[in-house]
């Protein structure tokens, strides 16, 4: 219904501008002589156009078909039908309208809608009336002379198969509206000047072609309804307050092109914070090129998308750079192609300063977030979801995020992968959290999947004290960072809480928070329904003599203690190369102690592989012993148990 209602105002539109028409003359271009339209020879009638006349190129145009004016026209307009090849018109200005018969929206004056063949116009173009430029044929219409005056400017391809093109320096200030099909600036070469206001009718599309090595900032406003769609490898800047409208859906791939907003090449940038006004909308970056990506820049005013607005990316390009400020994408956004055509691949938002927050629903393929800023994500996560390089992004407190695809923090040794906080609830149905090497997990909030630290991988909670809940199986293969605290009459510690199993392996690391450490503390890590292997290696913070840390309960109850310990006051070793020592206990209730030696530490167990010097019971005073057998062996070890 919508592409009949489209249709029919086009055609209401031409029927009224040509009814004037039928009491005008017209001139066919015959090209008899030379190039010259100034040779009344070249003309059907052998008379030149007049500002009343329309030029028409059709079969009987067969030679001379690059024109060249000598000097300023005046005419009513212009027709293409089917010369038999291209037209170009160059030289002195053209002076384009009819006013004394110019219906409301103006006539056709530049209509190449039945043309075979492409007409370019390379001459100034002096808009002398309102009126309209068609066309629908498989050629382009190129303006590519500055346009200037002040009526009003209808530009239409009503079968939304043609394109009309704009390359000049443009200084028309008049009303310019776009009605149907897709009106193109620059052509990747010569970028074209833009009114100052633009409105789009019927889904209609302006392209930014812009050209290479080159910039272009349009600060005009785009309102109406339709699409805007950049090319060209250049960069443009849309720094205006735009209004348009669209459907907000992903078109299906044949034209007017991918949704409301398409980068399709180059740098796409949007500075301060660009006003869409209300109804759905779409931001795509989709592309077979390579080098498409879209820019925020915040340094005037933060970047804001609301709800209102769909983001859609694909290709292993930065598909969203957030270059400055703290910037919001409020609405949904889909990463991957939904129609053949439009390329591939990852959708990557990269943070390279500022803060970027994705607060809607993340669907479709891969997402690859990065960059050595930071970033939030609070929305339903419908995707894989790749953390990399140093920034840091994080699950919110107030966020409750479902993730149907797995989530990777990934690093290499040349490329952190920075760190994913999770402080609010995150759930995985069917995949799982995945933590790789030079790379960390941190946070105070839930993850309800599968979540394994691999190797090279570290898990840290944060900066205080609190509890990170993992609802499933949890394996520790990389570096876990764990903090204990100490005040007098109080104890505190993290706590990975929630686990289903636990599997022990790569490195604890304990730090500790405080002091005043006592036999008998008791430090609760982790609480599991059950536990399986144990850490290759931890690192505890150093204790006072007499004290040790005991891992007996670790590997069963999650539970860390602190213990009393037998300890060596003095160790000296006499001129006669025997050795003395002087060892004590810090509980002097009578406990019995026994006193090994052997001359390789690494044998165990210690009461049947190591030899036994001397036997006894601790009391209030330190004990002195001495190895007189110490001289006989080059390698000695000592070590004091307790039953």
């Amino acid at each position: 219904m919508k592409n009949k209602t489209l249709l029919l105002k086009i055609c209401l539109r031409i029927a009224c501008a040509l009814l004037p028409f039928t009491s005008l003359a017209d001139q066919t271009w015959l090209g008899t002589v030379d190039n010259q339209w100034t040779n009344p020879a070249n003309w059907s009638g052998n008379a030149l156009p007049g500002t009343n006349d329309l030029v028409i190129y059709n079969a009987l145009s067969t030679s001379n078909l690059s024109n060249y004016l000598s000097r300023p026209f005046s005419v009513a307009g212009i027709f293409v039908s089917n010369p038999p090849g291209p037209v170009f018109i160059n030289g002195s200005p053209l002076l384009v309208g009819l006013p004394a018969f110019a219906p409301p929206y103006g006539y056709v004056s530049l209509d190449t809608s039945k043309a075979a063949q492409p007409l370019t116009i390379s001459t100034p173009v002096v808009i002398t009336s309102a009126q309209i430029w068609t066309n629908a044929g498989s050629s382009p219409l190129t303006v590519a002379g500055p346009i200037s005056g002040t009526n009003s400017l209808f530009l239409g391809c009503p079968a939304n198969s043609g394109r009309i093109i704009l390359t000049g320096s443009n200084t028309f200030t008049g009303h310019f509206e776009l009605d149907g099909g897709m009106t193109q600036f620059g052509d990747g070469i010569v970028n074209g000047a833009i009114p100052p206001s633009v409105v789009l009718s019927n889904y209609s599309t302006i392209d930014f072609n812009v050209a290479t090595n080159t910039s272009q900032t349009y600060g005009g406003t785009i309102s109406g309804i339709g699409h805007v769609y950049k090319d060209g490898a250049g960069a443009l800047y849309l720094t205006g307050t735009n209004t348009f409208a669209g459907n907000g859906t992903y078109p299906n791939g044949t034209y007017p092109y991918s949704g409301n907003i398409t980068n399709n090449a180059g740098q796409l940038w949007f500075n301060a914070s660009p006003s869409w006004g209300l109804g759905p909308k779409s931001i795509v970056c989709v592309t077979t090129n390579s080098n498409a990506s879209i820019h925020l820049n915040g340094t005037n005013g933060n970047v804001i998308f609301q709800t209102n607005v769909s983001w859609f990316g694909s290709q292993h390009t930065g598909t969203i750079f957030n270059e400055a400020g703290d910037n919001q994408i409020n609405g949904p956004f889909h990463s991957g192609s939904l129609f053949a055509s439009a390329g591939g691949g990852d959708a990557v938002a990269i943070v390279n300063a500022g803060t970027l927050a994705l607060a809607g629903a993340l669907s479709g393929g891969q997402l690859r977030i990065g960059g050595a800023g930071n970033g939030t994500i609070s929305g339903t996560i419908g995707l894989n979801l790749l953390k990399e390089d140093s920034g840091t992004w994080t699950i919110p407190s107030s966020s409750f995020s479902t993730c149907y695809g797995y989530i990777l923090v990934e690093g290499t040794n040349a490329a952190p992968g920075g760190t994913l906080v999770v402080n609010g609830f995150l759930q995985f149905p069917t995949a799982s959290l995945q933590v790789y090497s030079n790379s960390t997990l941190s946070g105070y909030g839930v993850v309800e999947g599968p979540t394994t630290i691999q190797p090279g991988g570290t898990l840290a909670l944060g900066t205080g004290l609190g509890t990170f809940s993992v609802q499933n199986t949890l394996s520790l293969r990389g570096t876990n960072v764990m903090k204990v605290a100490r005040a007098p009459g109080f104890t505190a510690t993290d706590l990975i809480a929630g686990v289903t199993t636990l599997s022990f392996g790569g490195t604890l690391i304990v730090l500790p928070l405080g002091s005043g450490w006592a036999a008998g503390d008791a430090f609760k890590l982790y609480e599991a329904v059950s536990y399986t292997n144990s850490f290759g290696n931890i690192s505890f913070p150093p204790l006072s003599p007499g004290l040790a840390w005991d891992t007996s309960a670790l590997y069963t109850s999650g539970t860390l203690k602190i213990i009393s310990v037998p300890y060596f006051n003095n160790i000296v070793r006499l001129s006669n190369a025997q050795m003395r020592f002087t060892y004590s206990y810090p509980d002097s209730s009578g406990t019995a102690y026994r006193l090994w030696t052997s001359s390789d530490p690494t044998l165990k167990p210690i009461t049947t592989a190591w030899t036994l010097l001397t036997n006894g019971t601790f009391s209030g005073t330190p004990i002195t012993f001495t190895d007189h057998d110490a001289p006989n062996h080059p390698d000695r070890f000592y070590i004091i148990s307790v039953p």
